[in-house]
């Protein structure tokens, strides 16, 4: 952690500052579009938020134990899946961890054997198996979407917690099985590429994964014709405001680079806080407190919007055992009291659902995300720098503000301006100053097919880098 943060540091300096307006992202609007990690644990606050979607992990080691011929459902409880059905919260899966006697090691996260048998040979135990779960959980569970495997950018080298320990070789193989596999058992299947840390190989100045991964797909003739064996580009990112835009974009970008432009889904984005009222964990000189964790959610689901992002899935709904065993990044705490985040998602659902399209601005030290919906216009702002601005925005009667976790803020009025005061960053500003939701309702279309706002930033910005 202490190298990733002088890394951040070093990233922070050099990065150019954001000046260019991005271009406005048409988006699908699924009913599921935002998502909460493990919210089976607690469905019924889950269904009180109106979470559109949950991943649930299936390890292979469990449901075939002992060999091909078993099938055990028992570690994923029907009761989750059908409390998700009862809500309209969609379930998601993702496949890890093939058992022992399908990869002929004792290490977790070796590749199975034979995965370069045709996929309708019975010793290719992976495809054996994605043909059976694709099935099983579709027809009975209405489950479509799969993330093949977790994380494989973080190596055994560095360090224990590592999920997969093949080759970039090995790992393209177990996605062609399983997206040739999928779509042969289910006309409606998505497969995702595993989510990447990014930070992993920056660290270790490694090419990224992806390209890695991408560069052995382009050699293939067969996955030419087949979308590179992969749907949806998966992604995860932690902790800092700025490097949801910048991590998300590259990664989207290195895909659409080589002709084949993928939708993205940030599965799994979240800030850790390190201080919970008596409790305390160690932050490496990068503390986050539970108001910053609330900001962040907001941040990032608006950045996410920003980037045409799918679907976007906080990591996690709750902590299901205390702090002094699992790092806690729930916004229900393991007591079952809810962190600020909690209400933060509730913003997010209820205010940016409906987002058609999205756009994205950031200069001088404030960072503008507007979210076009229909009749109204939500905007998302806040302050990048640890100074305090001040900025004026046009008058639009009868619009509301809004604090992260929803509650209204009052609007002061200046001429025909709003005056909005953006409340600084906490140095070293990996999580930016909490942000503001403006929300302007449009009788006609006149804020909708306008460019991004520019906003009247009153103050001289004294921004501190050293």
């Amino acid at each position: 952690m202490r190298a990733l943060l002088s890394f951040a540091l070093l990233l922070l300096i050099l990065l150019p500052p954001h000046t260019a307006t991005a271009a406005a992202e048409s988006l699908v609007i699924p009913a599921s579009r935002f998502g909460a990690i493990e919210s089976y644990y607690r469905p019924a606050e889950a269904a009180a938020l109106a979470v559109g979607w949950d991943r649930v992990i299936f390890e292979w080691r469990y449901l075939q134990p002992n060999g091909p011929a078993d099938w055990d459902t028992s570690h994923i409880p029907d009761q989750w899946l059908q409390d998700a059905a009862n809500a309209h919260r969609e379930i998601v899966g993702l496949i890890k961890n093939a058992p022992y006697w399908a990869t002929g090691s004792d290490l977790l996260g070796a590749p199975p054997l034979g995965l370069e048998k045709p996929i309708n040979d019975p010793t290719n135990y992976f495809s054996a198996f994605m043909t059976r779960i694709v099935t099983y959980y579709s027809t009975r569970w209405n489950i479509h979407h799969w993330f093949i495997y977790n994380e494989p950018d973080i190596r055994p080298e560095d360090g224990s917690q590592y999920e997969f320990s093949g080759s970039e070789m090995d790992y393209y193989h177990i996605v062609k099985v399983a997206y040739k596999t999928a779509h042969a058992a289910d006309s409606k299947v998505v497969v995702h590429l595993a989510g990447m840390t990014w930070w992993h190989d920056v660290v270790n100045n490694r090419p990224l994964y992806l390209t890695r991964f991408l560069h052995i797909a382009l050699k293939d003739p067969e996955a030419l014709k087949n979308g590179l064996f992969f749907d949806v580009l998966s992604i995860h990112v932690y902790g800092w405001t700025r490097i949801v835009w910048d991590m998300s974009f590259q990664l989207k970008s290195i895909t659409a680079s080589v002709g084949f432009p993928k939708p993205i889904w940030i599965d799994e984005v979240n800030a850790r806080p390190t201080v919970d009222g008596d409790w305390h964990m160690g932050d490496n000189g990068s503390p986050v407190s539970l108001d910053e964790q609330a900001s962040f959610i907001i941040q990032a689901s608006a950045l996410g919007l920003g980037l045409g992002a799918e679907r976007i899935g906080i990591y996690r709904f709750y902590d299901d055992q205390p702090p002094e065993k699992v790092e806690p990044w729930g916004l229900i705490r393991h007591d079952g009291t809810h962190r600020p985040g909690y209400d933060a998602l509730r913003t997010v659902i209820r205010e940016f659902s409906a987002t058609t399209s999205a756009r994205r601005t950031s200069q001088q030290g404030v960072s503008v995300v507007k979210l076009i919906q229909p009749g109204r216009v939500v905007t998302v702002l806040w302050n990048e720098t640890d100074q305090p601005i001040t900025i004026h925005t046009p008058f639009v009667e009868g619009a509301q503000l809004l604090s992260p976790v929803g509650a209204a803020l009052d609007l002061m009025q200046s001429g025909r301006a709003y005056e909005l005061v953006l409340p600084p960053c906490h140095w070293p500003c990996f999580v930016a100053g909490e942000p503001r939701v403006l929300i302007e309702t449009v009788a006609g279309n006149t804020l909708i097919n306008s460019t991004p706002p520019i906003y009247e930033i009153i103050n001289t910005l004294q921004t501190r880098i050293d």
